[in-house]
């Protein structure tokens, strides 16, 4: 979900640092919320090569690889800030919209999980 950014800023590809530093972080298995701007739904951006990407996307790219085509990333968490990437899970769009509206699913079915 890339957004180009009228202001022009964040040419250069953002660093974890600078996510670690706009966090709110209690430990590795733990959300980590954050912080920067966000969107209107609730999910965090930063200015990527001048690109306004979704964090935990970025984060994920960084971390894990990049999203396998077609999926979407799920928070396991249910926390749209976050961007802890054990949190974040490859499912097809129609899992993800899934989930979200019945919750109670992810315990009952399995699954199947992509890229980890």
């Amino acid at each position: 979900m890339a957004r180009a950014s009228s202001s022009g800023q964040g040419k250069a590809p953002v660093s974890l640092t600078s996510l670690f530093v706009r966090s709110a972080i209690d430990g590795p298995d733990s959300c980590w919320r954050f912080q920067g701007a966000h969107w209107h739904d609730g999910y965090g951006y930063v200015h990527d090569r001048g690109v306004k990407r979704a964090v935990h996307v970025v984060a994920y790219e960084r971390l894990v690889g990049p999203v396998p085509p077609g999926l979407d990333l799920d928070h396991e968490c249910r926390t749209r800030d976050c961007w802890n990437p054990l949190h974040l899970t490859p499912l097809t769009h129609r899992q993800n919209v899934l989930l979200a509206k019945r919750p109670h699913l992810r315990t009952k079915t399995k699954l199947r999980r992509t890229g980890r």
